[in-house]
């Protein structure tokens, strides 16, 4: 989740994913894209290991990136992510999503009236967005894990383990995964239609 005042903090965090003690999978570091590829893919058979396929990546703006100042940061955001060496080549797909929460109601104030509307929505916000990729048959997740912009992952090969979690969470409720189906804020393809509800949990 990110707002106007935080996305310079979502870019440094980025940037932090590129030092070894935190790629987001284990050979974050030494990709480098193949000729007729992004540098946003790689061969994960190697270093995915539970997950079937690499986890997709989302910047939740609770209005939107209309702005000039947000827009610029999702462009600088971007750029560091297609960037060869940088964590963006453990991710499928990249997703710039909008909440676009009322003005009056994207509140967050601790004191004196302890008014958490804002975040409260935001978080609401992540169901419906998602929901509405499914919806266009852009893509089925399973799962998600909600990532604050001051939340810096300090195992390497994370991304990898998060996705691990929500696949094995998934076989254990016996739907499984057949090489496509959902996955955590992960994942591109079509879901197995026998996972219900559309999102089965959260993850943090």
């Amino acid at each position: 989740p990110v707002r106007d005042s935080n996305v310079p903090s979502a870019l440094r965090n980025v940037k932090s994913w590129a030092l070894r003690r935190r790629p987001p999978c284990l050979d974050s570091a030494d990709v480098s894209a193949r000729p007729g590829q992004s540098s946003r893919t790689l061969d994960h058979e190697s270093d995915v290991g539970a997950a079937a396929s690499p986890s997709d990546f989302a910047f939740l703006h609770s209005q939107s990136f209309s702005r000039h100042d947000a827009s610029r940061g999702a462009a600088d955001l971007d750029a560091e992510l297609r960037r060869p060496g940088g964590g963006g080549a453990c991710f499928g797909a990249v997703r710039f999503l909008a909440a676009r929460i009322p003005l009056e109601l994207d509140v967050y104030t601790i004191t004196p009236t302890h008014n958490f509307s804002g975040p409260n929505r935001h978080f609401l916000a992540a169901f419906r967005e998602l929901n509405r990729l499914r919806t266009l048959r852009l893509a089925h997740y399973s799962h998600f894990q909600l990532m604050e912009t001051d939340t810096y992952p300090l195992v390497p090969g994370w991304a990898v383990r998060l996705a691990g979690i929500a696949v094995h969470q998934q076989a254990r409720a016996g739907n499984g995964t057949d090489g496509g189906g959902g996955r955590a804020l992960a994942g591109r393809g079509a879901a197995n239609e026998r996972t219900r509800p559309w999102v089965r949990g959260g993850l943090s």
